[in-house]
């Protein structure tokens, strides 16, 4: 589904909206400010665009190559609470109606990224606010002058080409026409949670007038967040596993298939799966693959591994795709474990090519095992899709 409103009407309504509120709290600081509020709008609509254009596209194990319009596949999900009805998502403002304060959380797979992005274009859509993305697990990486969040926010928008002076943007904070939205608490590195949880605490206090949501994996730690209104995403029912099966663009004949076997009896046998945006993927790809779905967890994992390695693209029935390292399975998975635990216990969920070719050169020392090092990532990368 695409947007029916032009992308510059859809920018001029957001400037229009919320940028003359944000230029009058400047004014009543900074008595002689050398811009005007048509040039405060030039610097926010140069943001909007650019980030509009970065989070409205996205890759995923389908869509590994190309970023692919959110729209066109997302599927809208539920949020439920504690003695809350469940909440719809389509209209972003509808979640705010409790508090301004939200913490989305769910487990793995299940679509919390895909969610705050389309939050955040929503709210451009709405022009209700200016939204501010921040992956926080860019905090792994970054050198703190003086430990102070805002620091951290203000490099994000700066990279992202908001050209506002620190000065003045730290002002904006106080207009309240911004929604925040920190994707990713549980990829912070442990070492450096403490201080983030503090920080953000200190920084919605300081700045209440803004909007706030936090995503991250579940956590008994948010029953001390007493700000923030804590939704769980909901799984798919099968009416929205059926709708998303639809958008995906892969292989007619398969997906038809697929989707009337889902349909009749294969959600309800795997709903454990088959309710999960990723895992529903790929059971999809499994399928294709002409491989039973096994009810076990770690068995469909351990199948889908076998699939995604010896896949067929996902678009064109019967092409396979190119192994350039020619490893078996299990050299693959092997070589893909040691990197796992390598970078799990050093807390990275990111990383350069630097660095794993590091991981990987040890690897082939330490097993004595000769490997081109282009032809591994190329593999993990574009023939089995296991990394982005």
């Amino acid at each position: 589904m695409s947007i029916p409103v032009p992308f510059g009407d859809i920018i001029e309504k957001e400037v229009i909206t919320n940028i003359p509120k944000i230029y009058q709290k400047l004014k009543q600081i900074y008595k002689d400010l050398q811009f005007k509020t048509e040039e405060l709008g030039v610097v926010y609509q140069n943001y909007l665009k650019f980030t509009y254009d970065k989070y409205s596209k996205v890759k995923t194990l389908l869509y590994k190559n190309e970023g692919k319009f959110i729209y066109d596949f997302y599927e809208h999900v539920y949020l439920s609470s504690a003695g809350l009805e469940k909440l719809e998502t389509d209209n972003t403002e509808q979640i705010f109606n409790k508090s301004s304060n939200i913490i989305l959380t769910g487990t793995g797979g299940i679509g919390k990224s895909m969610l705050v992005k389309h939050i955040f274009i929503n709210q451009i859509q709405q022009a209700t606010s200016i939204p501010i993305f921040i992956e926080l697990k860019s905090l792994n990486d970054f050198e703190f002058l003086d430990n102070r969040l805002i620091d951290f926010i203000y490099q994000e928008i700066r990279n992202h080409h908001l050209d506002l002076e620190k000065q003045y943007f730290e002002v904006t904070l106080n207009a309240g026409r911004y929604t925040i939205i920190f994707d990713g608490l549980d990829e912070v590195n442990p070492s450096k949670r403490s201080w983030l949880d503090r920080e953000i605490k200190e920084f919605v206090t300081l700045y209440n007038e803004n909007r706030y949501v936090l995503s991250s994996r579940p956590s008994e730690e948010f029953i001390g967040w007493n700000q923030f209104i804590e939704y769980e995403i909901s799984k798919m029912d099968k009416v929205q596993a059926l709708a998303l099966i639809n958008k995906l663009n892969y292989d007619e004949k398969v997906k038809k298939r697929f989707h009337k076997e889902l349909k009749g009896h294969l959600y309800d046998t795997h709903e454990s799966f088959a309710s999960i945006p990723l895992l529903l993927t790929i059971m999809l790809m499994t399928y294709e693959a002409g491989a039973s779905i096994p009810n076990n967890l770690t068995d469909f994992y351990n199948q889908a591994f076998y699939t995604l390695y010896q896949r067929h693209d996902a678009s064109k029935s019967g092409y396979k795709r190119e192994l350039k390292a020619k490893l078996t399975p299990e050299e693959f998975r092997n070589i893909l474990a040691y990197i796992g635990l390598k970078t799990f216990f050093d807390g990275k969920v990111d990383f350069d090519r630097t660095t794993l070719d590091d991981i990987i050169t040890k690897y082939c020392l330490k097993n004595n095992f000769e490997l081109k090092m282009n032809d591994i990532v190329y593999d993990a990368t574009h023939s089995a899709c296991m990394m982005l």
